[in-house]
C-alpha cells in the first residue's frame, strides 16, 4: 500500500512542482514577465527534470523483489510476482 501512496504523491509532485515554479514568472497583472517560447522552454524542461528525478526516486525504493525494469515501463503499483 505505501507503494501506491507514493507513485500518487509522486504523480501530483510532477505536476505540483513546474506549477508552482510557473507563478513566479507572471507579474501582479497576470502577464508573463518572460517571453511565451522561454516559459514554454522551462516547463518542458523543468517537468522533464523533475519527472525524471520522480521516477528514480520510485524505482530506488522498490522492494527487492520488484522487477525494475517492468515497474519503471508501466508504473506497476508494486504487484509482486510469485
Amino acid at each position: 500500500m505505501q507503494t501506491h501512496l507514493r507513485l500518487i504523491l509522486y504523480g501530483i509532485l510532477t505536476w505540483l512542482i513546474p506549477f508552482g515554479i510557473s507563478l513566479f514568472l507572471y507579474g501582479p497583472d497576470g502577464t508573463l514577465t518572460i517571453g511565451i517560447y522561454a516559459f514554454k522552454s522551462l516547463m518542458i524542461i523543468s517537468g522533464a527534470a523533475i519527472g525524471a528525478l520522480l521516477i528514480y526516486l520510485y524505482l530506488r525504493n522498490l522492494p527487492g523483489k520488484t522487477e525494475w525494469l517492468t515497474a519503471g515501463a508501466t508504473a506497476e503499483l508494486g504487484r509482486e510476482k510469485e
